[in-house]
């Protein structure tokens, strides 16, 4: 059931890797560079509230586990990261 429910995920980035294959050089460069600084920014979220959680400074919540997080946090990351090369570009 868990390998289910990851199915649509595992959808989603075939289809952003088809996506990027498919289109030209220069937005293939500008969503690159927006994919790695977004999970550049997820990874360190995500290292950064694990060792929070190891060392105990917050609790561990025990109904609802923080990787459920790390797509939304990843999908959310690069599109501020994409928005922000947009404006930076002009």
């Amino acid at each position: 059931m868990a390998v289910l429910t990851g199915m649509p995920l595992i959808a989603v980035f075939w289809l952003l890797a088809r996506f990027l294959r498919e289109t030209d050089e220069y937005t293939q460069q500008t969503q690159a560079v927006a994919m790695l600084k977004g999970g550049a920014i997820t990874l360190s979220l995500v290292v950064m509230c694990g060792f929070l959680e190891l060392y105990n400074v917050v609790p561990k919540l025990e109904h609802f586990p923080l990787m459920m997080m790390v797509a939304p946090t990843f999908f959310g990351a690069w599109g501020l990261c994409y928005a922000y090369q947009v404006m930076q570009r002009g």
